[in-house]
């Protein structure tokens, strides 16, 4: 007795195929939706006037002050305190 039934090769095909314009649908899709964020970062940037060569030089730190925000004075997670 077979835990698995095979399939017949034309249906496997069929299947296949039909996998192949599935995965690439969601990849375009993908591409689509981050060309988008893309396009809208750089919008919301232009309306609030951000010097991307200035902010491109201090890159450095603006992720410092990201990191800084989540932790307190004393030095102590803000997840924690």
């Amino acid at each position: 007795m077979r835990a698995l039934s095979v399939l017949p090769p034309q249906r496997v095909s069929e299947l296949s195929a039909a996998y192949r314009e599935a995965l690439a649908a969601k990849q375009r899709m993908t591409w689509l939706g981050a060309a988008v964020l893309v396009a809208l970062c750089l919008w919301a940037g232009h309306v609030a006037q951000v010097d991307l060569a200035k902010f491109a030089a201090n890159i450095g730190k603006f992720t410092d002050y990201l990191v800084r925000l989540f932790y307190l004075d004393n030095g102590a997670s803000v997840f924690t305190d």
